[in-house]
């Protein structure tokens, strides 16, 4: 069954399912707590990052260190930019766009630190905008929806909320 027959037509957004439509006191409660929680997971992460960075650069400084660092923290570019193409594909479910990793927890976080650091910054990013994520999207797929006539005019009364 497609996303938008479960919601009667309306495309659902991630972290804010169909509140999207009227922006009411659901609506920015959920999306200020995802900004936050978002924040705060990039916040954590980060910090990890200049964590790993911190050891990486300690004394004796040489270039092999320096060009590691430097390659290291390079990874945020990938994870920023794989960050913006799921704020343009959403509402797409993001959780199957993630690559899988099977490697020991404690070890995938360093390596990947600054990738998701990228990545998360790219999300928030997204949610401190106009629209969340995916509301653009979702507003051009119901309407689509409602000029086949799959689903009613919002003036005809209720909006699948």
């Amino acid at each position: 069954m497609d996303a938008e027959q479960d919601h009667h037509g309306v495309a659902p957004v991630p972290f804010l399912n169909t509140t999207w439509q009227q922006r009411r006191a659901e609506y920015w409660q959920r999306r200020i707590g995802t900004a936050v929680l978002f924040a705060l997971l990039t916040a954590l992460v980060g910090s990890l990052a200049v964590a790993a960075n911190a050891v990486m650069l300690s004394p004796p400084h040489s270039l092999v260190h320096i060009g590691v660092a430097a390659g290291y923290d390079l990874t945020a570019i990938p994870g920023f930019l794989l960050g913006r193409k799921q704020v343009a594909a959403a509402p797409a479910e993001l959780q199957s766009r993630f690559p899988r990793i099977f490697f020991p927890a404690a070890v995938v976080v360093f390596l990947i630190a600054p990738f998701v650091t990228g990545l998360m910054l790219a999300l928030l990013l997204a949610m401190l905008g106009r629209d969340f994520l995916g509301e653009h999207r979702a507003r051009e797929i119901t309407e689509s929806i409602r000029r086949a006539g799959l689903l009613p005019s919002p003036s005809s009364g209720d909006r699948g909320c």
